[in-house]
C-alpha cells in the first residue's frame, strides 16, 4: 500500500511540475514548432511568430539572405551560424554569451535582471539556404526550472 501511495504521489507531482497540457503546432511561412496549447498566438510586427502564456513567451525572428546581402554589412553565404550568433548578441546588446550546442542545436542563454523581475532567455539559431532563424524562449527566472525542460523539448520539434 505504501508503495502504491508513493507511486501515485510521484505521478501527481510530475503532472503538477510538467503539466499535462496538450501541444499544438504553431506555423509561419518557413517555420513551425510544437509547444503547449496554452499559448496564445499574437501578430507582432517585429516577429514572424509570437506566442505568449501567463509566465513565458516564444518569439521567432527571421533574417533573410536578401536583406543581409542588401545591407552590405556581410555576405550571407560566407557567414557561419556561429558568427551570426555572435553578431546577434552583439547587435542586441546582450553582452558576452557562450554559444552552446546540445544535440546539434546551437543556442545562447542568459538572465536579464530588471528592477522588479528577472527573466531567463534561451535562444536557438538555425541557418537555411535562404535565412537565419532565431527562436527565443523567455520566462520569469522564478519559473525557469519548470520551463527550461519544456523549451528544450519543444525546440526538438522545430522545422525550418
Amino acid at each position: 500500500m505504501k508503495k502504491f501511495i508513493l507511486i501515485l504521489f510521484s505521478v501527481i507531482l510530475s503532472i503538477s511540475i510538467y503539466g499535462c497540457s496538450e501541444t499544438s503546432k504553431y506555423k509561419t511561412k518557413g517555420f513551425s514548432i510544437e509547444a503547449s496549447s496554452d499559448y496564445n498566438k499574437f501578430k507582432h510586427e517585429d516577429y514572424e511568430l509570437y506566442l505568449e502564456d501567463d509566465n513565458s513567451f516564444i518569439c521567432v525572428f527571421k533574417e533573410t539572405k536578401k536583406s543581409i546581402n542588401e545591407s552590405n554589412i556581410y555576405d550571407f553565404d560566407s557567414v557561419t551560424l556561429e558568427r551570426y550568433i555572435e553578431l546577434f548578441y552583439t547587435n542586441n546588446n546582450i553582452g558576452e554569451c557562450e554559444i552552446e550546442n546540445q544535440e546539434g542545436l546551437s543556442y545562447i542563454q542568459y538572465v536579464l535582471n530588471r528592477t522588479e523581475k528577472a527573466y531567463y532567455f534561451r535562444i536557438y539559431f538555425f541557418k537555411t539556404t535562404t535565412a537565419f532563424w532565431a527562436c527565443q524562449f523567455c520566462c520569469y527566472e522564478s519559473v525557469r526550472s519548470e520551463y527550461e525542460p519544456l523549451f528544450i523539448e519543444w525546440t526538438k520539434t522545430i522545422e525550418v
